[in-house]
């Protein structure tokens, strides 16, 4: 077995072609290789960073790991690199080899901290964060929340043979939405800044959600991203971001909940990760009823980084949520 470190343009055609057949194998998806390309291609650097593991004998890629790096704001010492680990996966052949996730990582980290990186970070499920406790030493920042807006509740809850009653909480919704938006003109709240937050400009924006997936709102000084996804049968509307003259406020994102209510007959509207304003809208949904936890973790790539440790293992000092990794 060899690990080979790559950017994406270093990568030999043929080599994305297996790359993308095994992906495409191990999450359950169609991506096309010029797809895949094109996404990792589409970082504020220009690339990312990928670890292919060769079984010797027959040159056959048996695992890969891909690190896409992003600017942040460090309020403390300016602009840093951070990456975000993703599109793990090692074919079943080989699943049994324990250490193999942990060799591409630590290969990762060797390369990318000569790059300048200070930091990987990560959102996983139960399964896999357990394996990086144990295995990469990844430190837990925080459980990243839910905050949600039901809107036709017996959809959600996959009651549909009495889905007529929807009215109701379709209702109820309008309502609830109509005393916030009142109530915003009156207490408008602005996001509390964090030490390490996403570096914002219009090159971010352009690459985050340049791609037919996302819908943009642009309400005179409002902007903000959502994208509509079918869970399950239950229409979703995901908000990633909502901005009032470029900074997260109470009315903006009460402004962006209504546009979406009205043009696209939600289920139910969620917003994931940190939301440090006041806000009456969207209910932050309790720990037993979320779909899935999202722990967020942790590594840096060197001990030359070691003083980031403390301030990157405080979550009120990080700003982090679905617009930093969207798995959508």
């Amino acid at each position: 077995m060899r690990i080979e470190v790559h950017k994406t343009h270093e990568i030999d055609l043929n080599y994305w072609r297996e790359i993308v057949f095994e992906f495409n194998r191990a999450f359950n998806v169609n991506k096309e290789t010029g797809e895949l390309v094109a996404f990792y291609n589409c970082t504020p650097v220009g690339y990312s960073y990928h670890a292919l593991v060769f079984e010797e004998r027959t040159n056959k890629i048996i695992g890969y790991n891909a690190i896409y790096p992003y600017k942040y704001i460090d309020r403390h010492e300016g602009e840093i690199l951070v990456g975000v680990s993703g599109g793990t996966y090692v074919i079943p052949e080989f699943r049994k080899e324990i250490f193999i996730f942990a060799d591409m990582a630590t290969a990762l980290w060797d390369f990318i901290s000569r790059e300048g990186i200070i930091a990987t970070i990560g959102v996983s499920n139960e399964n896999s964060y357990q394996y990086a406790r144990q295995f990469l030493d990844a430190r837990l920042i925080s459980y990243l929340p839910y905050y949600a807006l039901p809107v036709r509740i017996l959809n959600v809850l996959k009651l549909r043979k009495i889905s007529f009653l929807n009215f109701i909480s379709l209702t109820l919704a309008y309502i609830h939405l109509l005393a916030n938006l009142i109530l915003s003109f009156i207490i408008n709240d602005i996001e509390k800044q964090s030490r390490f937050e996403l570096k914002l400009d219009e090159d971010f924006y352009l690459k985050r959600f340049g791609g037919e997936n996302y819908k943009v709102i642009c309400l005179k000084n409002i902007r903000a991203y959502y994208r509509t996804v079918l869970e399950k049968g239950v229409r979703t509307i995901y908000l990633f971001d909502f901005r009032e003259n470029r900074e997260r406020s109470y009315r903006a994102i009460v402004r962006s909940v209504w546009y979406i209510l009205i043009h696209e007959k939600p289920d139910i509207i969620i917003f994931i990760g940190n939301l440090r304003i006041k806000q009456y809208l969207l209910i932050r949904v309790p720990w037993r009823f979320e779909p899935q936890n999202l722990p967020l973790t942790f590594n840096l790539t060197s001990p030359k980084f070691d003083k980031y440790l403390e301030p990157m293992s405080d979550p009120n000092n990080w700003n982090f949520g679905l617009m930093n990794f969207d798995v959508r």
